[in-house]
């Protein structure tokens, strides 16, 4: 019995003893490490439901091949994530996108790195008197120059209104040379137009009223859509008689994306 024992502890010691030099002359694994950098956003003011992207680059430093989850936080709460598998020293770019439909500023965070994106809501600009635009407008084969400039506000039917002036080179049509109109500035529709010329020789003064149903388009949201109807009043005066005549349409409005444009 006190043989078997003794070979018993002499295996165990020999056994312990392996384990040991094992440990002591096998170097430790190498492991995946993983580093996160160069957040970007674009763009970092966006209208109301257009795209914003997030990108990230993502460097395994480490010597082993690894997995990793990364993250995209809006305001602390999870928004998307993604799963990447990199090789030892292996990078990759990880690009998130994602929309708001309200106006305001957010706060973006992808695995602890941080920057903010503003939303703004598709809102109408604020015209100024003076301000001024030429632009060449074909019809029929015609060309025109179309010349349009802020001169003023008024009141038209208790809603505020900017007045601008038109001017058409050659006459429109042969008829229209000048115009003027009422844009309501909370929607930049036309209320009233007046305008002058001649016609067949004739000189004659004609004005439009315009009036809309339905909701407004504004602010502007991708996707949104709206259908208004528009009654045009028409009134016309040439060698001293008045007529007048009332049409009625309906229009649907949708928006379909949004682009930077340079004017």
């Amino acid at each position: 019995m006190g043989y078997k024992k003794l070979s018993k502890v002499l295996v165990a010691l020999i056994v312990a003893s392996l384990a040991v030099v094992g440990i002591a002359c096998c170097p430790p694994a190498e492991v995946a490490e993983v580093e996160v950098s160069n957040l970007v956003i674009s763009p970092e003011t966006a209208v109301a439901s257009e795209e914003i992207t997030v990108s990230v680059d993502v460097e395994n430093v480490g010597g082993a091949k690894g997995t990793y989850v990364v993250e995209l936080k809006i305001d602390e709460a999870v928004e998307d994530s993604e799963e990447v598998i990199l090789e030892a020293e292996e990078s990759e770019t990880v690009t998130f996108t994602f929309t708001r439909g309200a106006g305001g500023t957010y706060n973006v965070s992808v695995d602890g790195l941080t920057a903010t994106v503003t939303v703004e809501e598709g809102v109408l600009p604020t015209l100024n008197v003076g301000d001024e635009w030429v632009y060449a407008m074909t019809s029929d084969s015609n060309l025109y120059t179309w010349t349009e400039e802020v001169t003023g506000q008024e009141t038209v039917g208790g809603k505020d209104c900017y007045v601008v002036d038109i001017s058409i080179e050659p006459a429109y049509q042969t008829i229209v040379t000048s115009a003027r109109t009422w844009f309501e500035k909370e929607t930049l529709s036309v209320l009233k137009m007046q305008m002058s010329g001649e016609y067949m020789g004739s000189p004659y003064i004609a004005s439009a009223d315009i009036s809309y149903e339905g909701p407004t388009l504004f602010p502007l949201e991708v996707g949104k859509e709206t259908e208004i109807t528009e009654t045009t009043t028409i009134t016309i005066t040439m060698l001293g008689e008045t007529e007048t005549e009332t049409a009625t349409a309906t229009f649907t409005y949708k928006v379909e994306k949004i682009e930077d444009i340079t004017v």
